[in-house]
């Protein structure tokens, strides 16, 4: 396996070395912001975009005094990619290079943490803290390890269990990695990280601070505090979409997938379980309070993926979706000028987040995220903010076989409509989203639309990042001694690409692999051999100075005798 984590780069345009490590940095990019002020992130875990309304503490303290976006939307909708994108400052997962949850696509181990928002902000006087769920895999692949740039690391290790779990707590400077102590909780695990965050508050208040709470809330098992057990036990969600009859319009797999099964225990659980989650937002609103720093402090309130409750039949996340690739996104902060209760429907994604906090963090830089100043401002109209244009979303598979995981996909999306693309089975879906909000009946076959979609097919095929898309992981079978060939396939990225052999599991005896993806040769040796290949494009990520890439995994060639 190739390790991933502090990796050196051997030709980079700009390189800095401190203690010994070598590592990607780009143009300088730290400045001294002329008034810092203090960010409070609270990030929870598949909350979906529709659920605020449960949080009366939320609408109270950040609502009803700051800048709720209706139309805010997550470009990966799954947990890793999304976490690497806002850590790093606001980068497509193309450039992170963080794609899926997991190895040997995500996962911590892929992520480049030496820079991010927390070493840029540490070296611009900020002190920095993490608290709750870092990336997925920490736990067991990366723990006890905390990652450059945090003055306070509270990591989420072992956590199945809300009322006893364990924690990866330590520090670090932002051009080096430390070691931390795992140390055994047995609290209610919100009312942790809250405690966490606040004596973080009181320890630094005198001083910019930058603070991440990530709640597990309110993710599977979506378990209550005691207390909250049993609220909105009538709760059902009446969206025309769910348990959706007719899916004759959709794609194969949702067709294959869709079981019907009862959605609303478990958002009964989701919405108990942020109620937690409310309280730790009030106590954050009122310590900050207490010391005359609501004027100095950047609060948001977001989630990393929305989540599907029965709409057409699913459960989870990870689709194009509204449901899933929507999420709740609301910003208090001295730049918004409307002092009361405002909303916008002007497009934001996650990256855009990213962007925003470096530059009140005093970074300058250009990531693929836009500042959400104008926004915030009252500043931005049609005309000059660029997501009214569109923006891409990009599923790029999950390495486990659930029920509810679609193959990879494309989307291109609108106020007005959305397209999706399956390249690995060539269906299509395309929703009118202002005649058809719930998406109920996909026109990609309507004759109007043809010309519309053709324009938004151009526009992924313009912004999509690499892709193997496989139709199946099982290659044409082959047999002893007779000449045998397989082309590789491979979707965006920026050419000429080169594909090699990834990992220690080899190729049948008697095949190579050539530079361009052509696996050829004449078998030698019957049995049936799995191997993983890697495409890799030409192009720099400004984040990690390392190409795009994607492995095209467990390929699996039986050779007969």
């Amino acid at each position: 396996m190739k390790n991933f984590k502090n990796f050196l780069v051997a030709a980079l345009t700009i390189v800095i070395a401190v203690g010994g490590f070598v590592f990607w940095r780009g143009e300088p990019r730290v400045s001294v912001a002329a008034t810092p002020k203090n960010i409070i992130v609270v990030l929870t875990d598949d909350q979906r975009f529709d659920t605020l309304w449960a949080m009366n503490k939320v609408n109270q303290r950040l609502v009803n005094n700051g800048v709720t976006f209706l139309n805010a939307f997550i470009t990966t909708p799954i947990c890793c990619p999304t976490r690497a994108s806002l850590y790093s400052g606001g980068y497509f997962p193309k450039n992170t290079r963080v794609l899926t949850n997991n190895l040997e696509n995500g996962g911590v181990l892929r992520y480049y943490d030496l820079n991010t928002i927390a070493t840029l902000l540490q070296q611009n006087g900020y002190k920095t803290a993490l608290i709750g769920k870092y990336l997925n895999g920490y736990d067991n692949k990366m723990a006890p390890i905390v990652p450059p740039g945090w003055d306070k690391f509270v990591a989420l290790k072992d956590d199945s269990d809300w009322n006893n779990f364990s924690v990866i707590n330590g520090s670090s400077t932002w051009s080096a990695t430390s070691t931390g102590t795992e140390v055994q909780i047995t609290q209610y695990m919100t009312d942790y990280l809250r405690d966490q965050a606040l004596a973080f508050i009181e320890q630094y208040k005198a001083v910019p601070f930058i603070v991440f709470i990530n709640t597990k809330a309110p993710h599977a098992p979506a378990t209550p505090a005691s207390g909250d057990k049993n609220l909105f036990s009538n709760f059902t969600n009446n969206r025309p979409s769910v348990n959706e009859n007719n899916l004759n319009d959709k794609p194969q797999w949702v067709r294959d997938s869709a079981d019907y099964a009862d959605p609303n225990p478990f958002a009964r659980d989701q919405l108990r379980s942020l109620q937690a989650v409310d309280r730790l937002v009030n106590q954050l609103w009122q310590r900050i309070n207490l010391y005359n720093l609501v004027t100095k402090t950047h609060f948001v309130y977001t989630s990393d993926n929305g989540f599907l409750w029965g709409e057409h039949g699913l459960q989870r996340k990870a689709k194009a979706y509204e449901e899933s690739i929507r999420v709740p996104l609301v910003i208090r902060s001295p730049e918004v000028v409307v002092k009361s209760s405002t909303t916008t429907l002007d497009v934001a994604v996650n990256l855009d987040l990213g962007a925003t906090i470096l530059r009140w963090g005093g970074v300058s830089t250009t990531t693929d995220g836009l500042d959400l100043g104008p926004i915030l401002r009252n500043e931005a109209t049609k005309s000059t903010w660029a997501r009214e244009n569109g923006i891409i979303f990009q599923n790029y598979g999950q390495e486990n076989t659930e029920r509810y995981n679609p193959p990879l996909w494309l989307a291109w999306r609108t106020k007005l409509y959305k397209l999706v693309e399956y390249p690995t089975t060539g269906e299509k879906e395309f929703y009118d989203l202002t005649a058809d909000p719930y998406e109920m009946q996909s026109k990609h076959n309507n004759s109007n639309f043809q010309t519309l979609i053709a324009q938004y097919s151009a526009n992924i095929a313009a912004n999509d990042g690499l892709i193997s898309p496989m139709t199946t992981s099982t290659l044409p079978v082959a047999q002893v001694g007779v000449p045998y060939s397989f082309q590789f396939p491979a979707l965006g990225g920026n050419p000429p690409l080169t594909w090699s052999l990834y990992g220690n599991k080899p190729l049948p005896p008697g095949l190579a692999l050539s530079s361009s993806g052509f696996l050829s040769g004449t078998p030698t040796e019957a049995g049936t051999f799995t191997f993983d290949v890697e495409v890799t494009d030409s192009s720099v990520s400004p984040q990690n100075g390392r190409t795009q890439s994607f492995v095209a995994e467990k390929n699996s060639l039986t050779v007969n005798p």
